[in-house]
């Protein structure tokens, strides 16, 4: 038993066929015809089979390698003496490549695609979740009340600590016109009244603090509707 050099044999002419995929590794062990590697040309994909069996003692081309016709692929351990003599004498008795097909080869790009898909996917996935779960503070700020008179805050309609979903009425103001409840910009999690009961607020006055979570943009924009004038307020009542 000795060590053969395993060649690439004739691939019909194909110069500089590119080397997708190395289908063994060192210490496998390996039967007749066995594929061994696939390449790739111009004109098609194919696999190189085994010409003998053996345990694979050593490769000597990797993924991106160019390869032609005598090339050696890898060394293989447990081949006869004889047989090992013919190969490195010039192995034309080594079998053709099996082609493979259009279809599928055009397959295993698909599928070479998908993989990279998928491990981008993943990576993405994996490198965010630190944004995916930034919590923001947003301040609630009193948007335009149709007057530059001012309206007086009587009721505080949420407890601090309490969920919020965005549209909710957090406070009840009066004016001298009516009675209006001013709306929750964004949905999160009540963690501070900065204004109290009897207090005249202005178009632009904070009187809470929101906290929510999210993405560093969607907590932006969030911010961005928490201190611009957030629509028009709800009226419950007439003038009184």
């Amino acid at each position: 038993m000795t060590v053969a050099p395993i060649k690439i044999p004739d691939i019909g002419g194909a110069e500089g066929a590119e080397v997708v995929e190395v289908l063994v590794a060192p210490g496998d062990a390996i039967e007749v015809e066995q594929s061994l590697i696939v390449v790739e040309s111009d004109k098609a994909s194919m696999e190189i089979p085994a010409p003998q069996a053996g345990v694979v003692a050593e490769l000597r081309v990797a993924v991106g390698d160019s390869v032609s016709e005598g090339d050696v692929i890898l060394l293989l351990e447990g081949v006869p003496e004889s047989t090992a003599s013919d190969d490195t004498a010039g192995g034309e008795d080594a079998p053709s490549p099996a082609p493979v097909d259009h279809l599928q080869s055009d397959a295993t790009a698909t599928n070479a695609g998908s993989n990279e898909e998928q491990t981008a996917t993943t990576h993405t996935q994996t490198s965010t979740p630190d944004t995916m779960n930034e919590v923001t503070s947003i301040d609630v700020v009193i948007p335009d009340l149709g007057s530059d008179e001012g309206a007086d805050l009587v009721e505080l309609l949420v407890a601090v600590g309490a969920k919020v979903e965005e549209g909710d009425s957090l406070v009840l103001l009066e004016s001298d016109k009516a009675s209006m409840e001013v709306p929750s910009p964004a949905t999160g999690i009540l963690t501070a009244w900065l204004t109290d009961t009897g207090t005249t607020v202005t178009e632009g006055t904070v009187i809470a603090r929101l906290e929510v979570s999210g993405t560093t943009e969607a907590s932006s924009t969030q911010q961005r509707d928490a201190t611009a004038a957030h629509g028009t307020v709800s009226q419950s009542r007439g003038g009184r």
